[in-house]
């Protein structure tokens, strides 16, 4: 089962050290969903979403193997293993005071999904996944007007390729008995 909370937590490490490191120091980096008192939260902030994942190859790959059962009455069991393709999409969204500091930190973490060996990375080691480059959204401008002032903030959006294997054991049928008026046959199957 593919471990969204493992990945959030993940990605706040990530990005925590990552924009420490370019700017000097990190904004605030928060869950989209996460319940913050609004004087809490800080002018300048990264929030983030990470979908549930969703299957977006309909062919699964299936395989199947034949071990040693795991009950004494059979003598082999068969596993079926189906490769699954799930993605996520990650939406990330930086406020802050500045409109120049909001799109600066938005591209620098765009660039964290770009760089083979920051985002790509950390999904396949970590998770079994792999950026869809060609999902990567540019960084737009969604500056908003809230109530008196604009609310300034830029965003993109990233898809990412995850591998799950879920692997089924079933019993195996290996011999048939049969009882034929008082007389007992046996079949191996």
């Amino acid at each position: 089962m593919i471990d969204i909370v493992a990945i959030e937590e993940g990605l706040y490490d990530a990005w925590n050290n990552y924009l420490a490191d370019k700017l000097g120091s990190a904004p605030q980096i928060l869950l989209a969903n996460q319940d913050i008192p609004e004087d809490q939260l800080e002018s300048e902030r990264v929030m983030y979403n990470v979908s549930t994942p969703y299957e977006t190859n309909t062919q699964t790959v299936e395989s199947r193997e034949v071990v040693p059962s795991t009950d004494d009455n059979f003598k082999n069991d068969v596993i079926y293993h189906y490769l699954l393709a799930p993605r996520i999409t990650i939406s990330v969204n930086v406020y802050s005071d500045s409109q120049g500091d909001a799109r600066k930190i938005a591209l620098q973490l765009r660039e964290w999904f770009e760089i083979d060996k920051l985002g790509n990375r950390f999904f396949k080691e970590n998770h079994n996944g792999v950026v869809k480059q060609n999902t990567l959204t540019e960084v737009d401008d969604r500056t908003t007007m809230v109530e008196t002032s604009y609310q300034k903030r830029f965003s993109f959006d990233c898809d990412v390729e995850l591998e799950e294997e879920i692997s089924v054991r079933e019993k195996t049928i290996e011999v048939i008995k049969l009882d034929k008026n008082d007389h007992i046959e046996t079949i191996d199957v």
